[in-house]
């Protein structure tokens, strides 16, 4: 579930920042976020806490989050 979550969030980052602005952002390679959309790699607790912070700065999480 926990996985499922962290795909989740990192999609929407994506739909939200675009794939290479977020990569840039969360200063990784292209190929490193393709990994972990496609389940190839868990994401690092160190940056998904990096995509809540940027989905959070977007208003995306909703005003409840």
């Amino acid at each position: 579930m926990v996985e499922n979550t962290r795909l989740r969030l990192i999609k929407l980052a994506v739909k939200r920042y675009g794939h290479d602005e977020l990569a840039k952002r969360l200063r990784i390679g292209p190929e490193q976020l393709d990994d972990w959309i496609s389940g190839e790699h868990a994401v690092p607790n160190t940056k998904i806490l990096a995509v809540i912070d940027l989905l959070d700065r977007l208003g995306a999480l909703g005003d409840d989050a």
